[in-house]
């Protein structure tokens, strides 16, 4: 076969980069799903909202750290600190872990039975919305005819329920009767037995019993209720992980506990038992600390007695033998230094005794306590040093009488202590205190429907705008004329924007709309008909070099503009003065026809089979264009295509015409195209904007070139506007000679 020169690129597109305008494009193309998913990812956030039960918080607030000053225990203790007090005030962090403690939780949920459930039977999904939609109305009727579920505000109040080991865990069943009586259902859907409301229902099970005692029902005969007993440790752990306890304040010393639950009494009443739990902790604590202080000063005092009054003993033995000795300035002053510090010294010492029977060696309060009594040590020292320089009677006299004095304000100061911790032993002072108790609360703190609504729709328009991305990126589709041109090695010959005024040509035509529904000749101006001509000029270009005048239109699809860039070449061609023939020869599905609204009668499948070339020209369907429609359905259309029949039509048409142009049907679908193409001097492969992934161009391009036709351009259909340039020059194709205004969308 003559080799064929590839036509020249004419292409106006430029700035083939990934801008903004590209990612903005993509959203603007995929609106309708990226809206889809926004508004769905929206309803089920409503729905979220509506199946999900409310949850309300309560929240109580306690203070910790030392008592009232005028409380007995604060002037106990106060006076006992720089003595024996070795309690360490506990830091914010430890008195929380406290409150999160086994020995609360697990106080407030035995006090509340907190390990037994009891709620009503919902029906599956909807159930609990219904119900709370019908809640506050007088009328319990069940709907559907479904007794078993509730429907409204049927309640049930259960004060005790004890299993055997066996059926922890296991969901027993309650079924309302007539007022005021009910049946227990066991896991296995056997009746266990009839009780009655008020009284406490016992019925064997397994190896053991099974105690019930039901305070209140409300519920229409045949309602049901599920009843479990988890474990103590299980509702512990649960409750442990479901408290929030934080300080409100840093140093201030203000908790705060707060919990969620469906049931605003219940949870109110389950944060209160948790502070008033505390608080008897805490009470407890401290009373056990005043008993074991009170303990140790009762064991100090008879020691301290028998000291003391060996010390009276000695100065008056010193005084009988002495007389009475006058002191000196000096020596007065020596003394009270003296007493001072032996006090202080004693003192400590005793302070160090109570603390180590809590603390090891090395504690940090133990290591303090050490370092002060070494520093008064050696203060003592030296005192003692100044005593030993005063005359022998004088010594003698400072010393006892240091003794006596040190003894007895020593001795004094742990009777009134041990007094007041009596009183502290028999009060109820504790080193907390609740501020504000829980209170069911009014409205719900979950779901936050302002909340929960503005992240479903910004979850949703991200999922959309990811979605279409995602999308985009799987389907491959070129989007550049570089794209075509690498892959390819053929040039792009022309682009053609895509048309609002196409889509609406097409619509009419749908609706069997009488007239021309061809771009080119309703609109000549249109932005879409401005590209088909740059693709005439490429084919001027041509000349003679070309076997012939023939021009085939292929694709490698269904649906990428080319029976519109056919049918509005022809016309484009026509408006230059030359006299087109344009073929439909896509005799399977060809509808170019309809475009100029002919009347229906033979085509080219009758041209094949014999008929003369007069009797199924179309004349004039437009200025200077004629038109071969497809003709009748045949089931053998390439066997009709191999005959010479095809050839000599062909050679009279580009007798007869200046151009002939030739839209066939896809070349991967049927061999139609490769079967035409041998006879054409010029074929183009149209590729529709983001339509084609490379491998299917390979395809399309390797079939025309393995049957001999050689592809000379591609054709670049349905480029958004904002990617369709000419030079910088001269702007947009929407905005050069634009004067009416006009919009655009798709080409066919």
């Amino acid at each position: 076969m003559a080799s064929r020169k590839q036509i020249t690129r004419d292409d106006p597109l430029q700035g083939d980069e990934i801008s903004i305008s590209d990612y903005l494009r993509t959203i603007g193309e995929s609106w309708r799903l990226i809206g889809m998913i926004a508004l769905g990812v929206l309803a089920l956030g409503l729905l979220y909202g509506l199946m999900h039960p409310p949850l309300y918080r309560a929240d109580a607030l306690i203070q910790i750290g030392t008592p009232a000053s005028s409380s007995p225990e604060a002037e106990a203790l106060g006076r006992l600190a720089s003595i024996f007090d070795s309690r360490v005030k506990a830091s914010a962090d430890a008195e929380m872990e406290l409150m999160r403690s086994r020995l609360v939780v697990g106080e407030a949920v035995q006090q509340l039975n907190l390990q037994t459930t009891a709620q009503p039977r919902y029906f599956p999904l909807i159930g609990r919305w219904i119900a709370r939609l019908r809640s506050g109305s007088a009328s319990m009727k069940p709907l559907f005819g479904l007794r078993q579920f509730a429907w409204s505000d049927e309640s049930i109040e259960v004060s005790k329920f004890d299993v055997p080991h066996a059926a922890i865990g296991h969901e027993f069943i309650v079924k309302a009767r007539q007022v005021p009586y009910f049946k227990l259902i066991a896991p296995d859907g056997k009746a266990l037995g009839i009780g009655e409301v008020g009284h406490e229902l016992v019925v064997p099970f397994g190896d053991g019993k099974v105690h019930l005692l039901v305070n209140k029902l409300s519920a229409s005969p045949g309602g049901e209720f599920t009843l479990k007993s988890s474990s103590i440790e299980a509702t512990i752990l649960a409750l442990k992980d479901a408290l929030v306890i934080s300080e409100r304040k840093s140093q201030t010393g203000m908790i705060g506990v707060a919990l969620e639950g469906p049931d605003p009494v219940r949870t109110a009443d389950i944060v209160n038992a948790v502070a008033q739990q505390y608080l008897a902790q805490d009470l407890a604590r401290r009373t056990s600390e005043a008993e074991h202080s009170l303990l140790f000063l009762e064991d100090q005092l008879p020691k301290l007695r028998d000291e003391l009054q060996q010390a009276e003993d000695k100065y008056n033995a010193f005084r009988n033998s002495n007389g009475t000795v006058d002191l000196s300035v000096e020596s007065r002053l020596l003394l009270q230094q003296v007493v001072d510090l032996d006090t202080a010294l004693r003192g400590l010492l005793q302070q160090r005794d109570d603390i180590s029977q809590h603390y090891k060696e090395g504690y940090p309060l133990l290591t303090a306590v050490d370092s002060k009594i070494a520093r008064l040590q050696q203060d003592r020292e030296a005192l003692s040093q100044r005593v030993a320089s005063l005359p022998d009677k004088e010594q003698n006299a400072v010393r006892l009488m240091r003794n006596v004095q040190v003894d007895t304000d020593l001795y004094t100061n742990l009777l009134n202590s041990a007094q007041q911790l009596r009183v502290v032993k028999a009060g109820n002072v504790g080193n907390v205190r609740i501020v504000d108790l829980a209170v069911p609360p009014e409205k719900s703190s979950k779901p936050n429907w302002q909340v929960l609504l503005s992240l479903s729709a910004v979850l949703g328009l991200v999922l959309g705008i990811v979605t279409a991305f995602l999308r985009k990126a799987l389907s491959g589709g070129i989007e550049r004329s570089a794209e075509i041109e690498a892959a390819l090695g053929i040039p792009v010959c022309a682009v053609v924007p895509h048309s609002e005024r196409q889509i609406r040509l097409q619509e009419a035509m749908r609706r069997k709309a009488p007239g021309i529904h061809v771009l080119a000749a309703v609109w000549p101006g249109d932005v879409a008909v401005e590209g088909v001509r740059s693709l005439r000029t490429a084919l001027q270009s041509i000349g003679s070099e070309v076997r012939n005048n023939v021009v085939m239109i292929t694709s490698s699809r269904a649906g990428v503009g080319k029976s519109f860039v056919a049918a509005n070449l022809a016309i484009v061609l026509a408006t230059g003065g030359k006299k087109v023939l344009l073929i439909d020869a896509d005799m399977r599905m060809g509808d170019i026809h309809r475009s100029f609204n002919p009347a229906g009668g033979p085509g080219l499948t009758e041209l094949l089979k014999g008929a003369a070339f007069d009797d199924v020209v179309v004349r004039d369907v437009m200025n200077g264009v004629d038109l071969i429609p497809r003709g009748g359905e045949t089931p053998n259309a390439a066997d009709l295509l191999t005959t010479r029949r095809l050839s000599e039509i062909l050679e009279v048409a580009s007798r007869r015409y200046d151009a002939v142009v030739v839209d066939t049907p896809p070349v991967l679908a049927v061999t139609d195209a490769t079967l035409i193409g041998r006879q054409a001097g010029t074929t183009l492969l149209v590729v529709r904007h983001g339509r084609h992934p490379v491998d299917e161009l390979y395809e399309a391009l390797n079939r025309l070139r393995s049957s001999g036709v050689n592809v000379a351009g591609t054709l670049f259909t349905d480029v958004p506007l904002d990617k369709a340039r000419y030079g910088s020059g001269y702007g947009r194709y929407d905005g050069y000679g634009k004067s009416d205004g006009e919009s655009n969308v798709r080409t066919a």
